[in-house]
């Protein structure tokens, strides 16, 4: 099948056509980062585990990440290899020091608990932690599974970058990003008490502080969220005299973050990266040490976290974090919290054995409502599925399954005062506005399926019910979900279950199960994730003189807008293109060139997309186009159309084919009969040669003369290409070719020049 479609030449507008199959589905793929094989590909969560700490204690890695306002709070992972991992605890069982904790006056979302620093000392765990307008606290244990105890200190240390020294001393290194002086305070020997406070040097607007030990060198690693970049610093002693130097950035692999050591006394490094509506994800790489400073991802490629990368230390066993729940615990899974501190009355696991009961809490809209479980959602897409027992809702009761987040989208499911039951759908932003996508629909029976979907590639999520589990429908469509740090909860799409009423009430739902799925139905079709790349100024590296200096470029559904973007390094998920194009075995563009990109998710169809230099500048652009999908999807044809000359200005396309054997294809240019569909100053006479690396291995000038014409026809109709006319000087091939890197080049006959669609079908 096609995999990419490449194509130079010179003019400053070009327009490329992509056609999405349909007749195939198109599958989310399971995200599970070890690939079997040694090797892993980031994230290796692919979930929002924000403001990571990793330790290793002997054999065994420890990861400390924020978790807000949620209860029970800050999640502790385990994995023997730094890439599975499971959940062991949570360290705060409730959030206490604040009213609103409890929904008392008010919500705290974006508030609690974040940035903690994990550390192991002596057969102790300690978690360092600021909570919001508190003191620091230090927690202990002797396992990482809790129970966990806390002493307060007497000052607040925003972000604390906790450290005990081989001398057995406890340190806090603090500082905030809206200034940068970073503080060094000295604890006690049992890390109860702060015993002196020293400013050691200045890093503007750093804040996450994290100190490592490696042989005479003290190492600082610091956020710089103004810059979404990371720096370190060193020195020989903690005091100082410290120096600085920048690391990475989000657009390189992220920007908060450090390094731990491996028990063969090699290093690698964590790093958290903004990454859309699914939150703050983290990233593993391997470094190397460069005149003892620390160098992120291989002298092969410096300066970057690498999507796929050997395995930090061998294992054979894979694991992830919980999601499936039948309920019949009698305690609630370790994947589960909630929205805030739990009234702990208004639920139960012993009520109604095998089922999680949620009474109605009082609360006059789902943002102000207690007891709503959450649970994380996963990517690139994922589902949730809830059974429930509806026949206890009393009247004005409101219970659902949804989102939870920046956009809350939810199924909800009421009581009217005549024991009638409704079906609605509703969009929340943020918890000030919100959107009724269907005010009323009538339900009967006393259970109800529900489904949340979500799609981090495209960031949309949809809704669904079902009277049986069977049957599904969609209710009020796909709405957009997002992440923001100054609205919403702070975090990534969570799912989220809730039952509320404005009024006291005794009614309830009971939910079987919870049903997690991160790979599509085989009837479900959903947008097919494609990466599209215009490419002008980084083609110097490749010792091209004339290249477009600033493309741009915009995807079109017909007359419609689907996507856009001018410099691939501002895209929302600039991360997720970069990691995509290495792992598609895409060149790397610099972190501030000002190459164009787009990722996202199309629904089957046509689309164009169109090339241009700001300014009205012209040059040559490389447009590249990528099916990023599984096997189970296929892009059926590709093209581009543009004013082609002579010589190194001729157009030509390049496509990769992957699979295990031959795939048919239909290669055409079209010049002449381009003027029936209105174009102007079309190429005369075209001429298609077909190349296999620098071979010429097919060449044809008018279609009409190729040898195999009764089969090239057919296969035209078969794939809906337009008709030529049969006198036309359009150029065709219909070949066989086996997978490999081809390029189609389009010239004119006799030097003529002109405008000339290049097309590559698949053909079945």
């Amino acid at each position: 099948m096609p995999r990419c479609f490449a194509l130079k030449l010179k003019p400053y507008r070009l327009l490329g056509g992509i056609l999405i199959s349909s007749l195939l589905p198109v599958i989310a793929a399971a995200w599970q980062a070890d690939n079997g094989d040694g090797t892993f590909t980031n994230p290796a969560l692919y979930a929002d585990y924000p403001d990571p700490d990793v330790i290793r204690v002997g054999e065994d890695f420890y990861f400390a990440s924020t978790t807000f306002v949620n209860a029970p709070g800050l999640t502790i992972l385990h994995s023997q290899d730094l890439i599975n991992w499971e959940i062991v605890s949570h360290v705060i069982d409730r959030l206490d020091g604040r009213p609103e904790y409890d929904m008392d006056g008010g919500t705290a979302y974006r508030s609690g608990v974040f940035a903690p620093s994990l550390r192991y000392h002596d057969g102790t765990f300690y978690v360092v932690v600021t909570p919001v307008g508190q003191n620091t606290r230090v927690y202990r244990a002797d396992s990482a599974a809790g129970p966990w105890t806390s002493t307060e200190l007497d000052r607040a240390a925003f972000d604390p970058g906790f450290f005990i020294d081989d001398d057995g001393t406890g340190y806090i290194a603090t500082s905030g990003g809206w200034d940068g002086t970073v503080t060094l305070l000295t604890l006690n020997d049992d890390f109860t008490a702060v015993v002196a406070s020293q400013d050691i040097f200045y890093n503007q607007g750093a804040e996450g502080s994290k100190v490592v030990k490696r042989d005479d060198w003290y190492y600082m690693f610091h956020s710089i969220p103004s810059q979404l970049a990371l720096t370190v610093s060193r020195a020989r002693s903690l005091t100082g005299s410290w120096e600085t130097r920048p690391q990475i950035d989000d657009t390189t692999g992220g920007h908060q973050g450090a390094v731990v050591d491996l028990p063969d006394g090699t290093f690698y490094g964590f790093v958290m990266v903004d990454s859309g509506a699914i939150g703050r994800m983290t990233n593993f790489s391997p470094i190397f040490w460069e005149n003892d400073w620390p160098v992120w991802g291989t002298p092969d490629a410096p300066g970057r976290v690498p999507a796929t990368a050997p395995k930090p230390v061998a294992s054979e066993h894979l694991r992830q974090p919980a999601t499936n729940d039948e309920f019949t615990s009698p305690t609630l899974g370790l994947q589960w919290q909630w929205n805030h501190n739990p009234d702990d009355s208004r639920w139960s696991l012993a009520d109604r054995p095998g089922f999680l009961r949620l009474r109605s809490t009082t609360a006059d809209a789902f943002w102000m409502a207690r007891n709503t479980l959450i649970q994380k959602g996963q990517g690139p897409w994922s589902r949730g599925e809830v059974k429930i027992d509806v026949s206890a809702l009393a009247a004005g009761d409101i219970a659902g399954f949804g989102t939870l987040g920046k956009i809350n989208g939810h199924i909800a499911v009421t009581r009217d005062h005549r024991g009638d039951l409704a079906l609605s759908m509703h969009i929340i932003n943020d918890g000030e506005s919100a959107e009724t996508r269907v005010e009323h629909r009538a339900f009967s029976g006393s259970t109800l399926h529900l489904r949340t979907e979500l799609d981090f590639r495209t960031n949309r999520a949809t809704c669904s019910y079902s009277a049986d589990g069977v049957n599904w429908q969609e209710l009020g469509g796909s709405f957009a979900i997002a992440f923001d740090w100054r609205t919403g909860t702070f975090q990534g799409i969570q799912f989220a279950l809730f039952c509320h009423n404005p009024s006291p009430s005794d009614g309830y739902i009971d939910i079987d199960y919870f049903h997690f799925s991160d790979s599509g139905p085989p009837e479900l079709i959903v947008g097919q994730p494609v990466l599209i790349r215009a490419i002008g100024p980084t083609l110097a590296d490749f010792g091209i003189t004339n290249a477009l200096p600033d493309p741009s470029i915009t995807i079109f559904s017909g007359p419609t807008i689907r996507a856009e973007n001018d410099d691939w390094n501002e895209a929302a998920n600039a991360s997720v293109i970069a990691a995509t194009a290495q792992t598609l075995g895409g060149f790397s563009l610099p972190a501030n060139s000002a190459d164009a990109a787009v990722y996202a998710g199309f629904e089957p169809g046509a689309y164009t997309a169109y090339v241009s230099g700001s300014a009205d500048t012209d040059g040559v652009v490389l447009l590249e186009i990528y099916n990023t999908a599984s096997v189970h999807s296929r892009l059926v044809n590709l093209s581009a159309r543009a004013d082609a000359g002579t010589g190194e200005n001729v157009l030509v396309a390049g496509f990769a084919l992957s699979g295990d054997g031959a795939t048919s294809l239909l290669i055409r240019a079209v010049g002449p009969q381009l003027v029936d569909f209105g174009v102007r100053n079309t190429m005369a006479n075209p001429q298609l040669t077909l190349f296999d690396g620098t071979t010429p291995i097919l060449t044809n000038d008018d279609w009409s003369n190729a040898p195999n014409l009764e089969a090239l026809t057919a296969a035209s109709a078969t794939v809906g290409a337009f008709p030529l006319d049969p006198d036309s000087h359009d150029a065709a091939l219909l070949v066989s070719l086996m997978p490999g890197t081809y390029t189609a080049q389009a010239s004119g006959v006799a030097g003529t020049t002109g405008n000339v669609l290049v097309e590559v079908y698949a053909v079945p």
